[in-house]
């Protein structure tokens, strides 16, 4: 890290180290060992939206950081951020989102401006997928990765923010939390350099500038080298852990209710979701006879799209609990997603016994939001055969191009 910041801007005097985490402290030894193990293999996930994308963003230069930090070690980036998504399918299927490792170390989730313009109805805000994204990500993997939650400002450039709600529940299952909004804000309102206006802060309004992002990844970096210099220390004297993080986190009784329902701490959500243009940031769901539906990967936000008035496909699904997610594709512009007045799933789902369709019933995950839907009741655990048609009640503007991605838990 070559930046010199002012006093203000650097921990602890940024004020913006929101929760120190004892989870995330725990599971930063996984990372720490791996450190000082040569030929180790370091795996970095992320799961946010296109501020987490950005190709010049702070995961790249937090990235760097951290080979440099570990020189003998190699430090490989999953990045499962996604522009203008929000936490709800990439929360349930985060796993396969980044790439599906099998051991994920260290973790950010950067949610705060997305959630906050896609989750809030009637001025009322839901965490409920975030929470979501938070379980799974503590369960999904061999260990716990060492989970930090970041911070933005509220869209597309403002103070008010989901950050208070999105905190308390860092909170609740004892992880960091770091804003860059309660870091900027003073000098962004004061108009004191370096961070004095709009343009200095984001780069079209919505967006940090170059200077936050590098900013953002010292605050991560400085966060994690101070824990590993107490590590080290308790390693040269003799009582580090040799296998602190390495035992399941046990999770807390959800703040929103729905969610104690998905025993995610007792079985795996396997999730087909289309991969982004050029990523390697899911699978795509493995068509059975499809006709009218197809994936083109060249576009930017793919999905299972209808080409057709009339499509037809089915898919296998895999359920240990017997819970089905399947979610929309992106809606109008291929940008954001919209919540129309029926706020329907785009396609019917049924299953398929002995040839014949037997339909099913989706109902939405988060009330009122037409991206996530659920198979209501819940199925037997097995294997299923998904029989997936167009919703005949989900027309206009209302309803998206088909569906991005299919899971069972």
């Amino acid at each position: 890290m070559t930046a010199t910041y002012p006093a203000d801007l650097r921990t602890p005097g940024c004020n913006c180290l929101n929760n120190t985490g004892a989870t995330t402290d725990t599971q930063l030894q996984n990372f720490f060992r791996k450190c000082v193990t040569p030929g180790s293999t370091i795996n970095l996930g992320i799961l946010g939206g296109s501020i987490s994308q950005m190709l010049a963003g702070y995961q790249v230069t937090w990235l760097a950081y951290l080979q440099q930090m570990c020189p003998t070690s190699t430090v490989k980036l999953y990045n499962g951020a996604r522009p203008s998504t929000g936490s709800m399918t990439l929360g349930y299927c985060a796993k396969t989102s980044v790439g599906g490792p099998e051991q994920v170390d260290l973790f950010v989730t950067e949610f705060t401006l997305n959630d906050g313009s896609k989750y809030t109805t009637d001025g009322q805000f839901s965490s409920q997928s975030y929470e979501f994204l938070l379980r799974n990500t503590l369960t999904a993997f061999q260990y716990a990765p060492a989970i930090i939650t970041l911070h933005l400002w509220g869209f597309p450039f403002v103070y008010d923010s989901p950050q208070p709600a999105l905190v308390a529940l860092a909170q609740r299952y004892a992880l960091s939390a770091i804003s860059i909004r309660d870091a900027v804000w003073p000098y962004y309102t004061a108009q004191r350099e370096p961070l004095a206006s709009k343009s200095e802060v984001t780069v079209d309004g919505i967006h940090p500038s170059a200077y936050v992002h590098k900013f953002a990844a010292d605050l991560l970096h400085t966060y994690v080298v101070g824990k590993f210099l107490e590590w080290v220390d308790s390693a040269i004297d003799g009582t580090a852990s040799q296998t602190a993080g390495t035992e399941p986190v046990a999770l807390p009784e959800a703040s929103n209710s729905p969610l104690n329902k998905y025993k995610v701490e007792e079985a795996k959500i396997d999730c087909a979701i289309v991969p982004s243009k050029d990523r390697e940031d899911g699978r795509a769901p493995v068509l059975i006879d499809p006709s009218g539906f197809s994936i083109d990967p060249a576009d930017q936000l793919a999905c299972v799209k209808f080409t057709s008035d009339a499509p037809r496909t089915k898919v296998q699904v895999t359920t240990q609990t017997g819970r089905i997610f399947i979610s929309n594709c992106y809606f109008g512009d291929r940008t954001f997603r919209m919540y129309g007045a029926e706020r329907a799933s785009a396609i019917s789902v049924h299953n398929v016994v002995a040839g014949e369709w037997l339909p099913l019933m989706l109902i939405q995950l988060v009330d009122g939001i037409a991206e996530g839907f659920e198979v209501e009741p819940p199925l037997a655990p097995g294997t299923y055969t998904l029989g997936i048609t167009k919703n005949p009640t989900c027309v206009g503007q209302a309803c998206s191009e088909g569906f991005l991605a299919i899971a069972g838990l």
